[in-house]
């Protein structure tokens, strides 16, 4: 080993010098084993391939979920996605509304311990009319749409248990069991978002 240590040496040395230094056909020998050498060398410390340059980070699965969700769809969504997409952007559409045309309805929704909950009720409604129009208008990003209004059913997931906890009217729910109800359907929300979005259930890989 300590010969061709010395032979890759000297052709690493002289690398750069004109072909004509290396006429006598000793070249590609030397330099297919100083390949195989450097191989095993850089192999052990986390490289790749010959030239000793160390291989590209993967990303990680956060960063793959993240880049998966920016990459516009190419492919058209099924005829039920579309019809829960377009729903769900209806019913996201009515309740932003609401919220400034009814807003003493959501003040039961909002929990006693947040502050200035007239601006948290005008925000939510502004949040729940941009997630309609998204759904709607940039049906390419459905994933990443399906994603932000899931996320937004469990932030205002808090005003449903104060509602219930409180025992507010609101919304036709003047009983502990029309609440607990509304309470419990909750969770078809996320579904709903995800189905919208195309993000569940997911396609099998014919």
């Amino acid at each position: 080993m300590t010969g061709l240590k010395l032979l890759c040496w000297a052709e690493r040395t002289v690398r750069g010098l004109p072909d004509r230094r290396w006429r006598d056909g000793s070249r590609p020998t030397v330099r297919k084993a100083c390949s195989m050498d450097d191989g095993r060398r850089t192999g052990a410390h986390g490289s790749s391939g010959t030239s000793g340059e160390p291989a590209a980070p993967s990303p990680s699965r956060w960063g793959r979920i993240v880049r998966d969700l920016l990459t516009p769809v190419v492919a058209r969504q099924r005829p039920l996605g579309v019809l829960l997409r377009w729903a769900l952007a209806a019913f996201l559409a009515t309740a932003g509304v609401g919220h400034f045309a009814a807003p003493e309805e959501f003040m039961a929704q909002v929990p006693p311990y947040l502050p200035a909950p007239e601006l948290l009720i005008a925000v939510s409604g502004a949040v729940e009319l941009a997630l309609a129009i998204a759904l709607v208008a940039l049906p390419r990003y459905r994933r990443l749409m399906g994603v932000a209004a899931a996320l937004f059913f469990v932030v205002i997931l808090p005003g449903n248990v104060a509602q219930y906890t409180g025992a507010r009217d609101a919304f036709g729910l003047t009983s502990d069991a029309a609440r607990l109800t509304r309470l419990a359907l909750h969770p078809l929300l996320w579904v709903w978002a995800l189905t919208a979005g195309d993000l569940w259930p997911r396609r099998r890989r014919r």
